[in-house]
């Protein structure tokens, strides 16, 4: 390899690094979260390990709400209350719940209803056919 093609690779290689760097700093500044966006979720600790999210994009015009539990009766009805609404659902044959909500209709199964804003400290409680079973902080 000569002089000049050992230089025109070096600049090559320093110009795909500049783009790739370049190009990842302008996805992040993408993704960065806005004054519009909110994001907060809780663990539940305990017998029932699980966890719950609320996220709130477009000034609240989509909002998106889900809790997943483990280790609960299989095919229950629990109630999920949170921020004064009150959610029903059931388990799977498997004991767990998978509870989605979504404002925006899509084919992923999520049912599209309305959701209640919520902000940081606010509580999620699951109750079973028992009574209580576990809640959660949103932080």
């Amino acid at each position: 390899m000569t002089k000049t093609t050992k230089k025109n690779l070096s600049l090559q290689i320093a110009a795909i690094f500049t783009i790739a760097v370049l190009t990842i700093g302008t996805t992040q500044f993408a993704l960065a979260k806005d004054d519009s966006e909110v994001k907060i979720e809780g663990e539940f600790a305990g017998i029932n390990d699980g966890k719950a999210k609320f996220e709130s994009r477009d000034n609240g015009d989509r909002k998106k709400f889900s809790v997943e539990i483990t280790s609960v009766e299989a095919n229950q009805s629990f109630t999920i209350e949170v921020a004064g609404t009150m959610f029903q659902t059931t388990s799977d044959q498997f004991g767990i719940i998978d509870f989605n909500l979504d404002t925006q209709c899509e084919d992923d199964g999520s049912d599209c209803s309305d959701i209640p804003d919520m902000i940081s400290g606010d509580t999620v409680t699951v109750s079973g056919p028992n009574g209580f079973l576990i809640e959660a902080d949103l932080n």
